[in-house]
């Protein structure tokens, strides 16, 4: 996250310093390996509203807080109590979750690749898949290397794809290819 809002590898100490005095308060971390079970993550998840004012939740991963990738009511159970917690709550809840293995890493998955039950897609608001082009990263002809698609939109008019380009030094994905990383201010925002 450092070197993504320094927009280059090497940090200095001053801004290190600066990112972290600025994270203070507005990042939180549930630092916990391994599975959850999920009505925990939940009971943390409200004590983090209620506490902090947390607004924005990202959960790394669905299978690290359902047992058994073919356990479907359990997926549908912990997702229906997300969107209902969300909405009791009036914050946004990221769920990270992965589609099935393709024939191949060379083609992009949709909405129905996704892993598991389906009332996943049917029950949430939007879904977003993140996929890595590893063809256009091999071959370097100038078309994005990740590709971000909105598969669904419930309250909105927009599904479609944004094409970026991964950046090394900065560990951020750019809007064109050879455009210039983005140095973010620390100020009051």
């Amino acid at each position: 996250m450092s070197r993504q809002a320094y927009a280059g590898r090497d940090p200095t100490r001053q801004f290190l310093c600066d990112f972290h005095r600025w994270t203070d308060g507005r990042l939180w971390m549930y630092d916990h390996v391994g599975s959850v079970e999920w009505r925990k993550l939940i009971a943390v998840m409200r004590y983090a509203v209620r506490t902090f004012g947390i607004t924005h939740f990202v959960i790394d991963s669905l299978m690290k807080c359902v047992r058994g990738e073919d356990d479907y009511n359990a997926q549908k159970d912990f997702v229906n109590e997300l969107c209902a917690f969300a909405q009791t709550h009036q914050v946004h809840i990221h769920l990270v979750h992965h589609v099935r293995k393709g024939e191949s890493e060379m083609s992009a998955p949709g909405k129905f690749d996704i892993k598991g039950a389906g009332a996943i897609t049917d029950m949430v608001d939007n879904v977003f898949i993140v996929w890595r082009n590893k063809k256009a990263e091999r071959d370097g002809k100038g078309e994005p290397t990740c590709i971000v698609a909105c598969e669904k939109q419930r309250n909105g008019e927009y599904e479609g794809k944004f094409g970026f380009w991964f950046e090394l030094e900065s560990q951020q994905y750019l809007e064109a290819p050879g455009a210039v990383a983005n140095r973010y201010g620390l100020g009051n925002a």
